[in-house]
């Protein structure tokens, strides 16, 4: 059975979607530490309230556990909250390199050509060929 080739608006919406899960998968690499640290962070501090710990400890030392668990907390969100969101050149290389193709072509074919503005027709027609 014969397939028809894809159409350029297919292959684009198809590289557009390939890009935006690339994306999602990328950012949750960067934003998982962080939440995990926090849930360890949280885990940890109830973990110790069920055990009855804070029952067991003076004053000072409850002061001193919450005070750190607190600044914990409070560094691990600020973290997160400073996680940058990844650039197209980030996603596309992520997809590249996982793909293992050595040419680049993602690269390639969302590539444009630094001086646009001149219209030069030579130079377009060069590009195109490219």
């Amino acid at each position: 059975m014969f397939h028809k080739d894809p159409t350029p608006q297919s292959t684009m919406s198809y590289v557009r979607g390939v890009i935006r899960r690339a994306r999602l998968v990328v950012m949750w690499e960067a934003i998982w530490p962080s939440i995990f640290a926090l849930l360890l962070i949280i885990g940890t501090y109830v973990a110790l309230s069920w055990l009855g710990l804070w029952a067991h400890t003076s004053s000072w030392m409850r002061v001193c556990a919450m005070v750190g668990f607190g600044l914990m907390s409070l560094y691990v969100v600020v973290r997160l909250i400073r996680t940058t969101f990844p650039g197209n050149e980030q996603v596309v290389d992520r997809i590249e390199h996982v793909s293992g193709i050595d040419h680049r072509p993602l690269t390639a074919s969302l590539d444009k050509l630094g001086n646009e503005k001149l219209n030069n027709p030579a130079q377009d027609t060069l590009w195109q060929a490219h």
